[in-house]
């Protein structure tokens, strides 16, 4: 039994079986006693007889009577029995003092093992101490790591969710400006209809003058040479030929000045059709005027530039939804490598975003020099008007013409507005764009942030309160479960 505790490895399980130590009590003291009682014998031995010096007992034999032999070999047997007895007490002393060393280092190895045994106990503590609060604090790691996975999962899906009512308003929006621009592009094609139209009376207008200026001229050329007959006739002897001749001369000037009244009446209908007639009289306002036709085709190849845009910015649309599609049924950690992924193209879509914006820029300087020649035009056109008021021609009132001038230069700026109009909506779809795609990069951003500028801050404000009473709701939905979790 001593061994076996000897050998025992840990000290639960000593510690659980008590008994041992009572007995190892029980054997110390049953050795004790045994070890006593051997040397009472010894020294009872001892004092009876003397032990010999060389080890060997020397005896003499007792004077027994002759012939006595039986009772001399009994007490020779007796005495070898007594040797071999007194060698068997020497063995016993010798194995004496070898229990003794035993039971000595028996005691040295069992108080080792007792400080062996504390040493381990306290071990055994301290472990288990340390193992209870690395349990404990697993378990709060777990529990702190659960809760913010829990929260970051919640504010992706809000997130989510506020990135999707938003596409949603901007696609609205989107669609409402994409009528608008379509209603812009019919009245732009009707005013284009209208400026080829007023062009081609132009032309009509400026060749049925140029014919007017001719007869003029050949009406001055017959009165100089009726004028050279008259002072013929007053040296010539042959009046009534010559008058004959001034007769006929004058019959066809009436033609004439009736071919010129039909002409005059003809031209009036084309100034009441035609917006302004005195900047046509100037070869400068008629280039002036071509210039700015020329300049308008520009503006109809921009405006279908624009349009080319705005279908491009539906194609990124469609590919927005379809990633914004792609991050619902994804992580968090799989967008946002996505996203770093995609940081390349959106730096590309940024700069294609700033050249249009430079593009628009120039557009812009273009429309207001445009505007600089229009009122350079109106201002000659109104010098003009007061300088040839009364024309030999068509004598229209200053008023009337003002009048004509005011619907052409209404009508410009209606092409300018409406054009201007064209280009602040491709502008919002732009910057929308972009503010879409950065939220897209930082998707831990505020929405509202990014649509402060486009939308209207009422607007803004009904959201944000449709979006809190929305979180109020399931954030006490999220509170009854809870609840029932822990009842």
């Amino acid at each position: 039994e001593c061994l076996w505790i000897k050998h025992r490895d840990t000290i639960n399980e000593v510690k659980k079986r008590p008994r041992l130590f009572n007995k190892l009590n029980h054997c110390r003291r049953d050795i004790c006693i045994i070890i006593f009682l051997i040397l009472l014998a010894i020294y009872y031995e001892i004092t009876k007889r003397k032990p010999r010096k060389s080890g060997v007992v020397s005896r003499k034999l007792p004077c027994f009577p002759d012939g006595d032999w039986v009772a001399r070999s009994k007490y020779i047997k007796v005495l070898s029995k007594l040797d071999k007895s007194e060698a068997c007490v020497c063995s016993l002393h010798a194995q004496i003092r070898l229990l003794q060393d035993q039971v000595k280092e028996a005691n040295c190895q069992i108080a080792l093992h007792k400080k062996q045994m504390e040493i381990r106990s306290r071990e055994v503590c301290r472990l288990q101490m340390a193992y209870t609060s690395l349990l404990t604090k697993c378990q709060l790691q777990k529990q702190e790591r659960l809760e913010d996975e829990e929260n970051e999962i919640n504010a992706l899906r809000w997130q989510l969710v506020d990135a999707e009512s938003k596409f949603q308003t901007l696609q609205f929006e989107l669609t409402n400006k994409e009528k608008v621009v379509q209603e812009l592009n019919y009245q732009i094609n009707e005013l284009e209809e209208l400026v080829q139209h007023m062009q081609a009376q132009l032309h009509d207008f400026w060749i049925a003058e140029g014919i007017q200026r001719d007869f003029k001229e050949e009406n001055k050329q017959l009165v100089n040479e009726l004028n050279e007959l008259k002072s013929q006739l007053c040296n010539c002897a042959e009046r009534e030929a010559v008058s004959q001749a001034i007769n006929n001369a004058i019959g066809e000037i009436k033609e004439l000045n009736r071919y010129i009244i039909d002409l005059e009446k003809e031209i009036q209908k084309l100034k009441e059709k035609q917006v302004d007639s005195t900047d046509l009289k100037d070869n400068k306002k008629i280039l002036e005027l071509q210039t700015l036709s020329q300049k308008l085709q520009k503006k109809e190849r921009e405006t279908n530039d624009l349009k080319q845009e705005t279908k491009n910015l539906k194609k990124a649309i469609k590919e927005y939804e379809k990633e914004l599609k792609m991050l619902k049924g994804k992580k968090y950690q799989e967008a946002a490598k996505m996203v770093e992924d995609d940081d390349n193209e959106l730096t590309v879509k940024e700069e294609g975003v700033q050249t249009s914006i430079n593009k628009d820029n120039e557009y812009e300087r273009e429309i207001l020099d445009l505007k600089k020649d229009n009122e350079q035009l109106q201002k000659s056109v109104k010098q003009l008007l007061e300088s040839q008021c009364h024309t030999e021609v068509g004598q229209d009132s200053p008023g009337d013409l003002d009048e004509r001038y005011e619907k052409l230069s209404g009508r410009f700026e209606n092409l300018l507005e409406a054009y201007l109009i064209k280009s602040d909506i491709v502008k919002f779809a732009r910057e929308a764009m972009r503010q879409n795609f950065l939220y897209e990069k930082d998707l831990g951003g505020n929405a509202y942030r990014v649509f402060e500028r486009l939308l209207d801050p009422n607007v803004v404000l009904a959201q944000m309160q449709r979006d809190w009473n929305e979180n109020r709701g399931r954030r006490n939905d999220d509170d009854d479960k809870n609840r029932k979790k822990q009842d």
